[in-house]
């Protein structure tokens, strides 16, 4: 998958405080908080012939909320946490051949700033820091030709009757981790199918 990205920096409003407050254990001061949105993931077909259902990006969304992430620059590292998470629906741009609306996930972001972070503050806000990486957990892949999950007869990449074989990641089970990584040769999205225990693509 694409890796996300962050994609707009922004003050924190009362209601962004109000949201942050359930997940720290004390209060905090709008001065004192660095906020940033993030653009995580979508369900477009990526470069190994893979995408998540649109449900899966809006299971995404439910379960990321709250979820702490890495980040790290020189040798200061933070641990921002998700505060706010939905989903942007594009219906002028479509997926999968024109059979689905483009949907990606927007996730809202904060840590504290403090004297050891304060690089990281600076590399997000101008871009040194930007790419974000995710890893969940799904039940199924499936075969976009056929709808079955233990097709052999369909190759990714390949088409068919008009329509580009590629691999559904359908009902998110679990997410894990999510970080920014420095500029990744080729997208870290990680996947783990629940029944296979394997990941797939990419480490």
């Amino acid at each position: 998958m694409n890796n996300g990205e962050v994609s707009m920096l922004s003050l924190p409003t009362k209601e962004d405080m109000a949201r942050i407050q359930k997940f720290s254990r004390r209060k905090l001061k709008d001065d004192e908080v660095f906020i940033f949105t993030i653009t995580m993931c979508n369900n477009d077909i990526d470069a190994d012939y893979e995408r998540f259902s649109s449900h899966s990006v809006f299971q995404m969304a439910e379960k990321y909320l709250g979820k702490t992430g890495i980040a790290q620059f020189e040798e200061q590292t933070a641990y921002p946490v998700i505060f706010d998470t939905g989903v942007k629906i594009d219906p002028d741009r479509k997926v999968d051949g024109g059979v689905d609306d483009y949907v990606e996930l927007i996730a809202r972001a904060y840590f504290v700033k403090r004297p050891n972070n304060l690089k990281i503050v600076d590399a997000i806000t101008t871009g040194d820091l930007r790419e974000v990486s995710v890893a969940c957990s799904v039940k199924r892949a499936i075969c976009s030709i056929c709808g079955r999950g233990d097709c052999t007869a369909h190759q990714k990449s390949l088409l068919y009757d008009g329509y580009t074989a590629h691999k559904i990641l359908a009902d998110v089970s679990e997410v894990f981790d999510w970080a920014f990584v420095a500029k990744p040769e080729k997208p870290r999205l990680k996947v783990k199918i629940n029944r296979k225990r394997k990941k797939c693509y990419d480490k």
